[in-house]
């Protein structure tokens, strides 16, 4: 057989699998697992047989070995309790006996599942006739009659009885001697066997796999040249990719300059955007400045007049001449001398008013102009809201095209916080400014109304500003706080103010801002702000 296999490796048929060497490593696979799995078997089988010897057949010559040692013990210890009378074999007797009962069960059991010994059950009669004589005997000892009980062990029924005992455990211990030989040589055939089939195993799969080996080689050789070509291709790649290096650097150069123009461009955008704060701010302060420098510029005149009028009159007025009264008298009823006297109170008046207001408005300004401030310091949130309102006054006043305003205040008593105070102005400034623009849009059925409430947590500050202007939609609110994006008309805002705003709450101060809102029906902003910015900070950096 072998010379075959070998003309088979050699025949040129079979040289075309080396063609399709996937096909010949899975043939010779499968042809590895037809041939053990045979093998496989049979040394299970021989297990278990082995395995059938040690729990069934030894363990039966070991139980018989022990009925006959017992049996014996009980049969001297009887004679010797007859023979001696001493209790203390007695004793013995019933120590042991319980022992023989129990090995008697487990060797019957196991008799009837090998189906060694037909005639267990005449044994067992007779362990028990021979205990019920035995048991006699001793209670005949009890009584003292000695010579009874020796006619009982010395008769014929109880050599009878014993007879058939030995003879049952020395038929059973032959047929145990005789399945022990059986196994053994069936487990001897079954290892002949496994070797017989292990030898033809080899032999025929020795060729097959000195072919997957073969090839095996020849793969490694290609694999040898594959990498040698490989190589070279490798050497070529690494000139293209030191040139594509060269011009990714340049390319990342001008990246780079590119990004550094974006960079330009977004800081003129952030000035743009704060100059266009700047020009709402100027704006607010030019209107509120000019009514009350218009009412003193329109008093100056009357002043003017007024105090020329008085000088002449006091001019004229020299006391104890007659004709001076007279002049007098005619000079304060050609210049209404009674109604200046009576308006210039007024006049004055009014300009006090007017001066009162820029002092107001000055101080606003003082208040609010604080966006280039690079420490924190303590801050009254409701002086800078007022602030913020005192400079938006003339965006919340009516004209004709639009109804006033109503703010409502529902301030709390809340502490003052450490923060940059320019920075949350300029956070308030947007959000309110954004809140008259949704209502001037909206021209609502119910008065304009932006309420601002305050409170305090152990925490934070909270404010939230509500409007009932036009309200915005889901997509709207999803790109609220991005860079450039706007609802306003092209050329009316950057789309920068609500994304400085957000990076003014949680950058640098740790807090936060959201908006809720649904169309038509306004928006509400909530800002909320660390009461303790410092001491978190620090015990962040501790």
């Amino acid at each position: 057989m072998f010379q075959k296999i070998l003309w088979l490796k050699h025949n040129p048929a079979l040289s075309k699998l080396k063609n399709h060497p996937n096909q010949l490593v899975m043939g010779t696979a499968a042809l590895t697992l037809v041939l053990f799995a045979p093998l496989v078997w049979m040394t299970s089988q021989s297990y278990q047989s082995f395995k059938s010897i040690q729990e069934r057949e030894f363990r039966l010559r070991q139980l018989s070995d022990q009925i006959i040692y017992y049996d014996e013990v009980l049969t001297m210890t009887t004679w010797l309790k007859v023979t001696t009378g001493d209790k203390n074999w007695e004793k013995r007797y019933w120590k042991v006996k319980p022992k023989l009962t129990k090995v008697l069960a487990e060797a019957t059991t196991l008799a009837a599942a090998t189906q060694i010994d037909d005639n267990q059950v005449k044994t067992n009669e007779a362990d028990d006739k021979l205990a019920e004589l035995e048991t006699e005997v001793f209670r005949l000892i009890k009584q003292d009659k000695r010579q009874q009980a020796m006619a009982i062990l010395s008769g014929r029924e109880y050599e009878k009885w014993k007879e058939i005992y030995v003879t049952g455990s020395r038929r059973r211990n032959q047929k145990i001697q005789q399945q022990l030989e059986q196994k053994v040589t069936e487990f001897r055939y079954q290892l002949l066997a496994s070797i017989a089939i292990t030898g033809t195993s080899f032999l025929l799969l020795i060729p097959a796999w000195s072919l997957v080996l073969k090839l095996l080689q020849q793969y490694i050789q290609d694999l040898n040249q594959s990498q040698a070509a490989l190589e070279a291709t490798n050497q070529n790649l690494e000139g293209l990719v030191d040139q594509r290096s060269r011009e990714l650097t340049q390319r990342n150069s001008q990246l780079e300059n590119a990004l550094d123009e974006l960079q330009d461009t977004q800081a003129q955008l952030v000035q743009s955007a704060k100059m266009s704060s700047l020009g709402q701010l100027v704006a607010g302060i030019a209107h509120e400045i000019n009514n009350p420098v218009n009412f003193i510029h329109g008093n100056l005149k009357h002043v003017g007049n007024y105090s020329q009028d008085l000088l002449q009159v006091m001019e004229t007025y020299e006391p104890g001449d007659a004709t001076a009264q007279a002049k007098l008298d005619e000079l304060k009823e050609e210049y209404d001398f009674d109604f200046v006297r009576e308006d210039l109170p007024k006049i004055l008046q009014s300009m006090q008013t007017g001066t009162d207001r820029i002092r107001e408005i000055v101080l606003s300004l003082r208040n609010f102009s604080r966006l280039d401030e690079a420490e924190r310091k303590q801050a009254d949130v409701h002086e800078g809201i007022e602030s913020t309102l005192m400079i938006l006054q003339h965006n919340l006043a009516s004209n004709a095209q639009k109804l006033p305003i109503t703010i409502q205040k529902q301030y709390s008593d809340i502490p003052a916080v450490i923060c940059y105070p320019g920075l949350i102005n300029q956070v308030l400034m947007n959000v309110i400014s954004n809140a008259i623009d949704a209502i001037a849009d909206n021209q609502p059925d119910c008065p304009p109304t932006i309420t601002i409430t305050t409170q305090s947590t152990d925490t934070h500050i909270q404010i939230s500003i509500q409007d009932n202007g036009i309200g915005m939609d889901e997509e709207q609110q999803k790109s609220l706080f991005n860079p450039f994006f706007t609802t306003k008309p092209v050329g009316q805002g950057t789309g920068l103010g609500m994304s400085i705003s957000y990076k003014i709450m949680t950058e640098q101060h740790q807090g936060k801002i959201w908006a809720k809102s649904e169309l038509g029906q306004g928006t509400t902003f909530w800002l909320e702000i660390p009461r303790n910015l410092g001491m978190e900070e620090a015990s962040g950096l501790s």
